[in-house]
């Protein structure tokens, strides 16, 4: 489906959807909701008053220093996991018994960050962590294995 028809039967989707409602609000199913119509003849109205604009601009009060709060302290806080992983990659950060040339360390340490986020992304998303899924290769592996060397001698 080109990306023109899945508009277009996403806006007659909206358009039926509206029509129901127009035709529930005028039988007066139920009584208490106001139809399409009656919304945008509000909207309209109050659109020239001044109570919208003070109503909006409460709202956006209260909304903004928040994001602004937000979106400051992520900004911070990627920026200082870059800078340490950078400091880390360009060899700043030495631990105790690690010399400029011992690259396992620093392989332990990446790899002991990765399982900490893999751990808390399987956590968080419910799938399975690194250590389960190289588990499972491993188990995969092992009842491969025997039948590809009982295949293959069968074709020698």
């Amino acid at each position: 489906m080109t990306a023109t028809v899945r508009h277009l039967a996403q806006a007659g989707a909206l358009l039926a959807l509206l029509i129901v409602w127009q035709l529930a609000a005028l039988a007066g199913l139920p009584d208490f909701i106001l139809s399409p119509f009656q919304i945008a003849r509000h909207f309209i109205e109050a659109l020239g008053t001044a109570e919208l604009y003070q109503h909006v601009w409460a709202s956006l009060a209260r909304a903004l220093p928040g994001f602004a709060i937000g979106s400051f302290a992520g900004a911070m806080l990627g920026l200082a996991a870059g800078v340490a992983r950078r400091r880390r990659l360009l060899g700043g950060e030495r631990r105790e018994g690690q010399h400029a040339g011992d690259e396992r360390g620093q392989h332990d340490q990446g790899r002991r960050e990765q399982d900490l986020v893999a751990g808390l992304h399987s956590r968080v998303f419910n799938t399975p962590t690194r250590s389960r899924l190289s588990m499972r290769l491993r188990t995969m592996r092992a009842l491969i294995t025997p039948a590809a060397a009982t295949t293959a001698a069968a074709y020698r």
